[in-house]
């Protein structure tokens, strides 16, 4: 693991530049002596201040100067004290050299498993670390799915689809259809004698027969109008409840292209407004999911506030992370760990945390190993994170840090689809895709 950093990491690296410097000054101090102790002693010394500062300088890059990079800056290990106050064992943080992390190497010292998980609370360096391994890891075609406005994702780079100028028709696939709506309408405890295996089997059996969104409503009313059985009908009622939230009238025919950011913002960050981005996100996924062996190899999938998807318990994210395997990569955000445990956190190898609180976060991170315990909860500052997916945490825990965090900005590049007769009319995989132009 420690070729992945580019640096010498531990403190016998600054003995090693002190000594170098020290065994031209004795060279010069044997070659003077002979002629005066006092100028061997002076040149000596002036010789060692001159070696020192150029070894220094070569040897050492001020953290001032490091923009944007991944430093490994600490080690955490249990040691064993003894003093006046007793004797046990410790954890203690030491401070290391800022060894730059080259993270395509780190994740292939790490058996080649490339699904990220990125968890820390807001202002932490989290979406900031994510833009750092977004332009920084080596696949060549990038699709980030994204929803808060207040998010560089749009600036990255990449050209842009507004999803609320382009909604997709998802009729060409009802049992996505059906997984999307689970996702984005849970079914709650309190509903009684709503299930949600009847819900998605209603949203299935309704989409199969639809070619547009009036279709679905249309043979909704007609259902609920002949349903008699109350089970059945109380899961349409609560289709129908939520199907204005996802209803629209216009919608598009199109494949994402091999590399766009794709944006879910609303008009206002309200329940609505989330509720829509998981159905249109979720849909996306299980299109795409179907990709990953053939034209999507080679393609890093982001996923912004993955949580909202995988708490349904019903998202394709955990089958996704693992379809991908050799084949991609992908990064799952989220603000808590505990929010994004269960298969889709445990396909990830590599689980970078920022500081962590709340006894149900905390609980997970103990699980793993007491060392994450007490580095997760106390031991990081703004930008420092470590990865709790990291192997041997009973031997060392190492703390990282995203060093003047500048990610590369550039103007939004935004997508806008060629809707020539498209209403959303017509279903099959055989229509029509719509051509998509990008912004100069």
């Amino acid at each position: 693991m420690m070729e992945a950093f580019s640096r010498p990491r531990r403190k016998h690296g600054r003995v090693a530049v002190v000594s170098v410097a020290g065994l031209f000054a004795l060279l010069v101090a044997i070659l003077l002596i002979p002629v005066s102790l006092v100028g061997a002693v002076i040149t000596s010394w002036i010789i060692f201040c001159i070696v020192l500062s150029i070894l220094w300088r070569a040897q050492f890059v001020s953290p001032q100067k490091i923009q944007n990079e991944i430093l490994a800056i600490a080690d955490v290990k249990l040691t064993w004290h003894e003093d006046e106050s007793g004797r046990g064992w410790q954890k203690d943080r030491e401070t290391i050299y800022e060894g730059k992390m080259d993270i395509n190497e780190y994740l292939e010292r790490k058996g080649h498993n490339r699904i990220i998980a990125v968890m820390g609370a807001s202002r932490s360096g989290k979406s900031q670390l994510v833009y750092k391994l977004i332009q920084s890891l080596s696949e060549e075609k990038k699709i980030i799915f994204m929803f808060k406005a207040t998010d560089d994702y749009t600036r990255l780079g990449y050209p842009t689809l507004y999803i609320h100028k382009a909604v997709p028709n998802v009729f060409i696939s009802p049992e996505a259809v059906a997984r999307a709506f689970i996702t984005a309408f849970p079914i709650s405890a309190s509903m009684q004698g709503i299930t949600a295996s009847t819900v998605r089997g209603q949203v299935k059996q309704i989409a199969e027969k639809s070619k547009n969104w009036q279709d679905f409503k249309k043979i909704l009313e007609d259902m609920l109008k002949s349903e008699s059985e109350s089970i059945t009908k109380g899961a349409l009622k609560f289709i129908q409840n939520n199907l204005p939230i996802i209803y629209r009238e216009n919608v598009l025919n199109y494949e994402l292209p091999n590399t766009c950011v794709v944006d879910f913002e609303g008009s206002e960050n309200t329940e609505v407004d989330m509720q829509f981005f998981k159905f249109y996100a979720e849909f996306l996924l299980n299109q795409l999911s179907k990709e990953v062996w053939n034209k999507r190899q080679n393609t890093l999938f982001v996923i912004d506030e993955a949580h909202l998807l995988t708490k349904s318990g019903f998202s394709i994210i955990p089958e996704m992370s693992a379809l991908i395997g050799a084949k991609g990569s992908m990064i799952l955000a989220s603000q808590r760990i505990a929010d994004l445990r269960g298969q889709a956190l445990d396909n990830c190898k590599t689980q970078f945390s920022f500081k962590q609180s709340g006894k149900e976060n905390l609980d997970e991170v103990s699980a793993i190993s007491d060392l994450f315990h007490q580095v997760v909860a106390q031991m990081l500052s703004t930008y420092e994170f470590t990865d709790i997916g990291q192997d041997r945490p009973d031997q060392y825990v190492i703390i990282y840090r995203l060093q003047n965090p500048k990610p590369k900005l550039y103007s939004v590049k935004e997508i806008t689809i060629n809707n020539n007769d498209s209403k959303g009319k017509g279903s099959s995989e055989e229509e029509r895709k719509e051509d998509i132009d990008y912004q100069k």
